[in-house]
């Protein structure tokens, strides 16, 4: 079963800016392109707060052809490393990050 950790919303920009809340971390992030993508393998976002990269983003395309992205998140909390792997995906006009 997927759980809903973040809503976001598209920014001008083609990135995506909303809030995440897990029992680890609660807080504002963005999604920014990521301008010096390097190759098809690169991400397509990096992932931070503030100023502080938590992740990276790629782009997908699901089995009925509409665009979603795999989110990799990764920060620490409590002494250890905590990594989140979820799937950004539209919603009514906003998007929703499902943890999974």
């Amino acid at each position: 079963m997927s759980l809903v950790i973040g809503k976001f919303e598209q920014t001008p920009r083609g990135g995506f800016e909303g809030q995440i809340r897990t029992l680890d971390f609660s807080g504002p992030v963005t999604l920014h392109l990521n301008g010096k993508k390097e190759g098809e393998n690169g991400p397509d976002f990096l992932v931070f707060t503030s100023d502080i990269p938590l992740g990276k983003a790629y782009k997908r395309i699901s089995k009925d052809n509409k665009d979603y992205y795999r989110v990799l998140l990764s920060f620490p909390s409590g002494g250890n490393k905590i990594n989140l792997e979820g799937n950004l995906v539209p919603r009514n006009g906003k998007f929703e990050l499902f943890y999974d």
